[in-house]
């Protein structure tokens, strides 16, 4: 049986649990369910590695503290710095 689909019309979502910082932190994501802890550049080089290598076309991030500015230092400090690095990268 053939599917008829291209790899890159397949969406893939990536969860990532952790805590956006202000200073760099120790990232590590060898395991894939070890917490993201740095700072929004780390953040946005790990989800950037993601996006292009992977390739996640998604992401939800999932803070460790549930706060209304993790999620706000996520679209405002991360999100940009994803796009402006995936940009040309790969077709969305």
């Amino acid at each position: 049986m053939s599917v008829r689909r291209r790899p890159a019309d397949i969406r893939r979502t990536a969860q990532l649990v952790g805590h956006i910082t202000d200073e760099p932190g120790d990232v590590r994501v060898d395991s894939g369910a070890a917490p993201v802890r740095g700072n929004a550049e780390q953040w946005a080089a790990v989800l950037s590695r993601l996006a292009v290598e992977q390739p996640f076309t998604s992401f939800v991030f999932w803070p460790e503290q549930q706060t209304a500015d993790q999620v706000v230092r996520f679209g405002r400090d991360v999100a940009p710095l994803v796009g402006r690095a995936v940009s040309g990268a790969r077709p969305l």
